[in-house]
């Protein structure tokens, strides 16, 4: 092979070096990008969910504790609202605690869930420290 040959083929080589190393350098970086946007898209979901969570639970508890001190259609109304929504997120041992209140408040039994309520309050307060 002579010395020609030798330096064409070497600058043959280098050219394409330097042409598909900048392709492969993007390819990789875009993958990088990709697999962190998809990461912090999944945290910002992950965040609105726990902030989602914790406005039911503080919102039940809140119109909770009005129903119980202060009865009026309107704490009566955004009780049940948040009831509904509070009920799907709980586990099932509270679940059935704040059925049974709301089976009291409904038949206006106030004086026999004053334990109920403190106890809830209890759980609930444990479970936003969970998340």
């Amino acid at each position: 092979m002579s010395k020609s040959n030798l330096s064409v083929t070497i600058s043959t080589i280098v050219a394409l070096a330097a042409i598909i190393s900048p392709i492969f350098t993007t390819i990789i970086n875009n993958l990088y990008l990709l697999k962190v946007k998809k990461l912090e898209m999944k945290q910002e979901e992950y965040k609105q969910t726990i902030l989602h969570k914790r406005d039911i639970l503080e919102n039940y508890v809140r119109y909770l504790n009005e129903v119980y001190q202060n009865l009026n259609d309107s704490a009566l109304s955004e009780y049940s609202h948040y009831y509904s929504l509070a009920y799907l997120y709980l586990p099932n041992e509270i679940q059935k605690k704040i059925s049974r209140v709301n089976h009291l408040l409904g038949q206006s039994v106030l004086a026999d869930i004053v334990d109920d309520i403190d106890e809830i309050n209890s759980d609930i307060c444990k479970e936003l420290q969970k998340l």
